[in-house]
């Protein structure tokens, strides 16, 4: 990947690294895991990895898991989830579910 030039050619790059895990995680955990607890669920894991940025940020401590780049996406994903619910779009198929049919 190469390094980007302009601010929009940088949020391009973010925007489809957040689409690609955002795809690969829904396609391992589906949508039931948001749908059961929607709004208020995105909510608590926002607040989690809010929380744990917090937490890693004032410490100073090297994260053993997730980076703290992982973080930053894991909450730009949530966000958009959170867009996808508000707008009633959360559940629509995959597109591999819909070229299968």
């Amino acid at each position: 990947m190469s390094e980007p030039k302009t601010f929009e050619a940088a949020l391009d790059q973010k925007l489809a690294e957040c689409r690609r895990v955002m795809i690969a995680k829904q396609l391992d955990y589906g949508p039931g895991n948001i749908s059961s607890w929607g709004e208020i669920g995105v909510a608590v894991r926002l607040t989690d990895k809010v929380e744990r940025l917090r937490n890693l940020l004032m410490s100073g401590r090297k994260p053993e898991n997730e980076s703290i780049r992982d973080t930053a996406l894991d909450i730009a994903n949530y966000g958009l989830i959170l867009m996808e619910l508000l707008d009633k779009q959360w559940g629509l198929p995959m597109e591999a579910q819909t070229h299968g049919r």
